[in-house]
C-alpha cells in the first residue's frame, strides 16, 4: 500500500510551552496542529478499515460461484478495486499531511 510507512510519524506533534515572546499564539497553533494530526490519523484508520472490508468482499465474491452471474461479479469487483485505489490515494495524502504537520 505505502512505499515506506516507517517514514510517517506515529505520534502527534508535541505541545509547546507558553513563550512570553509570542504570547499564547505559538501554543495555540501547536494545539491546532495536534487536533488536525489526530483527525488525519483517525481518517487513515477508518479508510484502512474500509479497504480491508472491501478486500474481504472481493474474496467472498471470488470464492462463491454458486448462483452468481460472473459478468456482474467482475463488474462489482472492478468497482471495488477502483474504490480501494482511491482509498489508498486518500491514505497517502493524509499521511503526507500528517508528516507536514509534524515537521513544522
Amino acid at each position: 500500500m505505502l512505499e515506506n510507512p516507517a517514514r510517517y510519524p506515529t505520534t502527534p506533534p508535541t505541545k509547546r510551552r507558553h513563550d512570553s515572546r509570542n504570547g499564547s499564539a505559538g501554543n495555540d497553533r501547536c494545539l491546532v496542529r495536534v487536533k488536525v494530526w489526530r483527525t488525519e490519523s483517525q481518517a487513515c484508520t477508518d479508510v484502512r478499515t474500509t479497504m480491508d472490508n472491501l478486500k474481504q468482499r472481493i474474496d467472498g465474491l471470488e470464492s462463491s460461484k454458486d448462483g452468481h452471474d460472473p459478468k456482474k461479479d467482475k463488474a462489482v469487483i472492478k468497482r471495488i478495486d477502483k474504490l480501494i485505489a482511491e482509498a489508498e490515494q486518500a491514505v497517502v495524502a493524509a499521511e503526507a499531511r500528517k508528516a507536514e504537520l509534524h515537521c513544522r
